[in-house]
């Protein structure tokens, strides 16, 4: 019998796969919904740097390295993911089945508007900076995702609400959305 924290910790990472496989593809330019695909790509592949690509644009990379012990707590968190992806890979096996998939739906989708563009900057500067120079953000969307794991032996679905933030022609997932789902501990980056 699994203890629940274990299978929360394996949702985590099958939506972290899933949220970092649509970063990975929003950054080549495929569109909002590719920080998605690249989340379920690493949650399939238990690669988090796929995660810190999805969470991390270059400025706020820049934020947590500049703090003090920032290097080391990057790779400490790294290291932590890492571990949590190998083992949420074989506890999803054992609860979902061996070839088990991942797959999302949006719910609800909201475009910003220009001004709501710079709110939403303002508000990543209170929240994560202060920065020199707030960030301009290009596009960002409000959304509500539901994941869905099926396997052999059981079926799981979780929704999150998620916000999409495209900066400098990549897409990124608000850390917070990371941080909440169990993928990202923004204290221990020091962005809290």
């Amino acid at each position: 019998m699994f203890k629940i924290s274990t299978i929360k910790r394996v949702i985590a990472l099958a939506l972290a796969a899933t949220l970092c496989a649509g970063l990975l593809a929003g950054c080549s330019g495929g569109g909002y919904k590719k920080p998605l695909d690249t989340l379920i790509k690493a949650t399939k592949t238990g690669k988090s740097d796929l995660i810190f690509d999805l969470a991390l644009p270059d400025f706020l990379n820049e934020k947590v390295l500049d703090e003090p012990d920032g290097k080391k707590a990057l790779r400490d968190a790294k290291k932590e993911l890492d571990e949590m992806f190998e083992d949420g890979k074989e506890n999803l096996k054992d609860r979902f089945g061996k070839n088990w998939k991942m797959t999302y739906e949006i719910d609800y989708a909201a475009r910003y508007e220009k001004d709501e563009l710079i709110d939403l900057a303002e508000d990543w500067d209170d929240r994560y900076g202060p920065f020199e120079k707030a960030p301009k953000f290009q596009d960002a969307y409000d959304l509500e995702v539901e994941f869905t794991y099926k396997g052999s032996k059981s079926d799981s679905t979780r929704n999150f609400d998620m916000t999409l933030i495209k900066y400098k022609g990549k897409w990124y997932i608000d850390p917070e959305n990371l941080d909440d789902m169990g993928l990202l501990y923004l204290y221990d980056l020091g962005l809290y």
